[in-house]
């Protein structure tokens, strides 16, 4: 065995390894470790776990690696949840409905994962001989080389650093009584007198369009939707690539592949140039970057997180001056926490100076963001409290201070989970968000008064499973409610009620558009002329994963 250990470059190379999280039994084959170590590999892990300088993966990480998918739909199956969805999605179904019983169902299996420790000596050894190969033929060399490929393959790898669902300590909130529809106290925003009543704005002969499939989207995940003008903007995640395609009328552009990445979310500037926030990882951790589009070329990726964590799950607004404000999940911490960056047009996209910060006490996940009118900054996300379920809490940047988050779903008996919120033109922000009951998941909304968020209450029928939701503004105003159920993409838009000054959620559109619309994910977006644009996820006869287009 090396009599110094922490200064053996084989050492070295194995801790570089777990860049990438794997358990301690899968080192990388066809590498005699023993020899080059000068003992087991087994052996010298352990004296890695003894140092701090590897520690326990987050539980999902572990159940992405430890579980295929027929595994876990057979769980699902035995507790009577539903089967659909990505493999991210039956993982946290599991872990929401039974978070013991998957914590016991992976046994002794373990999955290591570099600590801070580990990562100021793996990381700088990675970077430095990746970019600059050893220039002797040392015994060193082929391991070096055959790790530096391994870490960077993109195949088997998990969600690294995404605490969402670690740990699963959630909260206990209190619950005010449910309200109706609408109250008499619940007085919404008068509208302007330039703007027609929106009663009417969906005829009800409208239905949706004939479905298309998106050219070139095969396998093609996580659609994000904007309109600039009448152009209609697709960027979307195949193979952990991001491509874009544009929508003119009734026909389609080349689609182009603009950068390797996921979880693209983009948005048009007031100078109409469209900017894309995405995460992309990299040596084991994820990152957020921008993109620029000017109308003739994509820019190249500029890094905005800089943290020292894994930054996932971005989200972007843009304010009337053009800066840009972003948000994302982040485990600088050591748990996941919600950071906010903006950055200001300066004429290229590697001009923008991006500042980011954590939100304080904004500890969570899967955040969504908004700007109003007036400059405020609302931010939402969902957390664990102190209870046993998740809730959505909301904060707002007024002032230059960000205030106390709130919990808005106040709901202790069941979860509350990605929330979606947007701001009208009178600077009242509106937030969905899905909520569980009895077994299924409904779509929840309240909205931001002046003295605080209404009680939530709940748009979608008794006995509908919601599998995605989206909200938005038209050109006009209106504010409309989208989510996918079965082979239904619902719709409700909040309207005055004929005859009176009141307003309320009404006219429940519902069409069916593809059989598995409620699979995986849905984009929404709204042009000037009051049509919703859709593109969602589907399965093809040959089982493989396809975005699908409609209108109405």
């Amino acid at each position: 065995m090396t009599s110094d250990w922490r200064n053996s470059p084989a050492h070295t190379w194995l801790l570089t390894s777990f860049l990438r999280p794997h358990p301690a039994d899968r080192v990388l084959p066809k590498i005699d470790w023993v020899h080059a170590l000068d003992e087991e590999p087994a052996a010298a892990i352990e004296r890695f776990i003894e140092a701090g300088l590897l520690v326990r993966a987050p539980l999902l990480e572990h159940l992405t690696q430890k579980f295929t998918v027929p595994e876990l739909k057979n769980m699902l199956r035995t507790r009577d949840l539903p089967l659909t969805g990505r493999k991210d999605e039956l993982i946290a179904r599991l872990v929401l409905a039974d978070p013991d019983g998957m914590t016991q169902a992976l046994g002794d299996f373990t999955v290591w994962v570099y600590s801070d420790a580990g990562r100021q000596i793996a990381e700088p050894h990675f970077e430095h001989h990746r970019s600059q190969p050893s220039e002797t033929a040392s015994p060193f060399d082929s391991i070096g080389r055959r790790v530096i490929t391994w870490v960077l393959a993109t195949a088997a790898t998990g969600i690294v650093g995404n605490a969402a669902y670690d740990g699963l300590g959630l909260s206990k909130l209190f619950k005010p009584s449910a309200p109706a529809l609408t109250s008499p106290d619940d007085t919404p925003p008068p509208v302007p007198r330039h703007l027609p009543a929106a009663r009417n704005s969906w005829a009800p002969r409208n239905t949706w369009s004939n479905t298309e499939l998106v050219p070139g989207a095969v396998e093609g995940r996580e659609p994000s939707l904007i309109m600039q003008g009448r152009l209609l903007h697709l960027i979307w995640m195949q193979n952990r690539a991001l491509y874009h395609i544009t929508r003119r009328g009734s026909v389609w552009s080349r689609p182009i592949r603009i950068a390797a990445g996921e979880q693209p979310t983009v948005v048009v500037g007031p100078d109409q140039r469209l900017h894309c926030l995405f995460s992309q990882q990299f040596a084991g951790s994820y990152e957020i970057y921008h993109l620029m589009w000017d109308g003739l070329a994509w820019s190249r990726p500029l890094l905005v997180s800089r943290t020292a964590g894994s930054s996932r799950w971005p989200a972007l607004a843009v304010s009337g001056n053009g800066t840009l404000h972003a948000v994302w999940s982040d485990t600088t911490a050591g748990y996941s926490t919600i950071y906010y960056g903006c950055s200001h047009f300066g004429g290229s996209a590697e001009q923008h100076l991006w500042f980011s910060q954590p939100i304080p006490s904004g500890r969570g996940s899967y955040p969504t963001v908004a700007v109003a009118p007036n400059g405020d900054i609302y931010v939402a996300w969902q957390d664990r409290g102190v209870g046993d379920r998740f809730a959505v809490f909301c904060t707002v940047f007024r002032d230059s201070t960000w205030s106390v988050p709130e919990n808005v779903s106040a709901d202790p008996d069941t979860h509350s989970i990605f929330p979606q919120i947007t701001v009208d033109y009178r600077s009242t922000a509106h937030l969905i968000w899905r909520h569980e009951a009895a077994g299924l998941f409904q779509m929840s909304y309240s909205r931001r008064l002046p003295g605080g968020w209404t009680p939530p209450i709940t748009l979608s029928p008794d006995g509908q499973d919601i599998r995605q939701s989206r909200i938005a503004i038209t050109h006009l105003g209106r504010l409309r409610a989208f989510w996918t159920t079965g082979s239904i993409i619902a719709c409700m838009e909040y309207a005055r009620i004929s005859g009176s000054d009141a307003w309320a959620w009404n006219r429940i559109d519902e069409d069916t558009v593809y059989r598995n619309c409620d699979n995986g994910d849905l984009a929404v977006a709204t042009d000037h002329g009051g049509r919703t644009h859709a593109v969602w996820t589907g399965w093809d006869a040959a089982g493989l994963s396809r975005l699908y287009y409609a209108c109405r």
